[in-house]
């Protein structure tokens, strides 16, 4: 269950076999030097090529150590090292939605993330746990709109949007339906980014479930945390609102609900800005602990909006 278990096995096979003893030097990552330099070249090679460099990870049988021991293994580690074992089954829609995230992330970083990475960036503290749940269900296929209903007895009608009468996938519900409000909504997150910013690029479906893997710079390059966050926050609260406002009008209908109207959805838009900005503020205090905020973080974030 050890992230690049098998590397590690290799490295540690090769260092072994080696009849004279071996030194490791541990240093910093802003320290200098030649070898130091050369090895962070060596790295940033490695992950700006697409494609990956053959390893070889073969191990004689007897360098290969196997199991765990008992004084060093935790209930934790145990469980992860099943799961490790346990071969998932594939989901197509599951890859389907992660390579549209790598192809996105690669057009704007020319980076490549690992499927890792991506499941780890639901979990990044900007989100709220809903907002979380949220993208990686998308991420998954796991909500009940398109496909889903074709299984469904009786309900097969509900894959494709009444409105529209086109599939009801999550990609049309968050930026191509005409009832959904997420022409509303998105409009009014680019008035509100441009307060500030001077550009806005209409949001693709890769944009939103992997935005917390892109990184919002500057002119000269140089990233931006206060509008990488602000970022995030935008597009993926705009995104779970979208989804929630779709939910409120096929589930609970009602007659000139103000989910139907534009007034309605932008105010339930400002509401969720206003209550995020207010969460924010209250995690500047020291009471928070665990989850504070620095108070330059929030007026990066927040300032001139």
């Amino acid at each position: 269950g050890i992230e690049h278990a098998r590397m590690f096995k290799a490295a540690a096979y090769h260092l072994r076999r080696r009849s004279a003893p071996t030194e490791l030097l541990w240093t910093s990552r802003t320290a200098h030097g030649p070898q130091l330099e050369a090895a962070q070249t060596l790295a940033t090679l490695g992950i700006d090529n697409a494609i990956p460099f053959p390893l070889i990870t073969d191990i004689p049988e007897d360098f290969h150590v196997t199991g765990a021991r008992l004084s060093s293994l935790t209930q934790a580690l145990a469980y992860r090292g099943i799961l490790f074992e346990t071969a998932a089954p594939i989901c197509r829609s599951t890859d389907i939605s992660l390579d549209i995230i790598r192809h996105r992330i690669r057009a704007c970083t020319e980076r490549t993330p690992s499927v890792a990475a991506i499941w780890m960036s639901c979990r990044d503290p900007v989100f709220s746990r809903s907002v979380a749940d949220f993208l990686w269900k998308c991420i998954h296929g796991a909500h009940r709109c398109g496909e889903y209903w074709r299984k469904v007895t009786h309900l097969e009608h509900r894959e494709y949007c009444d409105v529209c009468d086109v599939p009801e996938t999550i990609e049309h519900i968050l930026l191509d339906c005409k009832a959904s409000g997420q022409a509303t909504i998105w409009a009014m997150t680019r008035r509100i980014w441009l307060r500030k910013h001077h550009e806005w690029t209409v949001p693709t479906l890769g944009d939103i479930l992997g935005c917390s893997l892109l990184s919002v710079k500057d002119e000269d390059g140089r990233p931006k945390p206060g509008r990488t966050r602000l970022f995030k926050i935008l597009v993926s609260e705009a995104a779970f609102l979208i989804w929630k406002t779709r939910n409120k009008r096929i589930f609970e209908p009602t007659p000139n609900g103000i989910w139907s109207s534009k007034v309605g959805v932008a105010n339930a838009w400002m509401h969720v800005l206003n209550t995020r900005l207010a969460i924010d503020r209250t995690l500047t205090h020291a009471s928070s602990k665990t989850f504070a905020l620095k108070s330059d973080e929030v007026l990066r974030t927040w300032s001139g909006i």
